[in-house]
């Protein structure tokens, strides 16, 4: 995107193309907002969209009264599950081939959290179909916003009393499924690469005393 502050993520393209119907009120407020915005916003403009996310941009006024586009991308809320086997103090992390990066991360188990579905359900659901384990406790430790761009919510659930079973991938899924010493899992993860999900939610795990 072009604008006059290069580390921006706005376009100050005079935002002729917005839809002049859009509802200011609806426009002003999205799932994980906290109220009004600081700054006016004209019209949300919803340019793609696909049964994984929607993408677009806000018609937004900031206070040098420039017209600004500040783009969004819009999945799904999503759920990191660290799962702690505290009798061995191991933790389950699955490694996936990532196509869109050509190579293979090491990361918590996790996924896509379905319409009505709490995050700790979600948490219990993709830790079976991933890794085959029942959690006999869950419990949510926090949520947050991955990135500026994305309008989504990941939520940060430790899952522990693990009782081993089968698996159930996605159609296309190929996973391998590894118990990793708590001591060693945030030193690999980090060399791996896999911050957003594995590294931030087993430092969200050991800051709130789980791990």
């Amino acid at each position: 995107m072009t604008g006059s502050d290069p580390g921006s993520d706005a376009d100050s393209t005079p935002d002729a193309d917005a839809d002049p119907d859009a509802d200011a009120d609806d426009a002003e407020s999205w799932d994980g907002s906290d109220g009004a915005p600081e700054w006016p916003v004209g019209g949300v403009t919803t340019e793609y969209e696909t049964p994984w996310f929607d993408a677009g941009y806000d018609a937004v006024e900031p206070p040098d009264g420039r017209a600004a586009r500040y783009y969004w991308v819009d999945p799904a809320d999503a759920v990191s599950v660290v799962a702690h086997d505290a009798d061995a103090d191991e933790v389950v992390l699955v490694e996936e081939y990532r196509p869109r990066f050509r190579r293979r991360f090491r990361t918590c188990p996790g996924g896509q959290v379905e319409a009505d579905e709490e995050p700790t359900a979600a948490a219990e659901r993709e830790l079976r179909e991933e890794t085959g384990f029942r959690a006999g406790r869950v419990e949510l430790l926090g949520s947050y916003h991955p990135s500026v761009w994305t309008r989504n919510t990941k939520h940060v659930v430790y899952a522990t009393d693990l009782t081993p079973g089968a698996s159930d991938p996605d159609d296309g899924e190929e996973i391998t499924v590894h118990r990793v010493p708590v001591a060693a899992a945030v030193r690999e993860t980090l060399a791996d690469r896999s911050v957003g999900w594995a590294v931030t939610p087993l430092l969200w795990a050991r800051e709130t005393g789980h791990l």
